[in-house]
């Protein structure tokens, strides 16, 4: 069964993060081609990308993002 979550939260509260932490791990666990991040608009998809390189340096993570 596939794992499911709702994450809310105020700004600045730490959703982009977790989501992130989430994701890296599934990308560790089942191999980068295996795993697909789907967002609705643009400026979230670049949201996230920002935020990538330094959860990477965080968690010294081998994703090529």
């Amino acid at each position: 069964m596939q794992e499911r979550f709702l994450v809310s939260g105020k700004a600045g509260s730490g959703k982009t993060h977790l989501v992130l932490q989430k994701f890296l791990l599934y990308v560790k666990k089942h191999g980068e081609d295996n795993v697909i991040f789907i967002l609705p608009t643009h400026s979230q998809v670049e949201h996230i990308r920002n935020h990538i390189p330094t959860l990477k340096q965080v968690q010294g993570s081998k994703f090529k993002g």
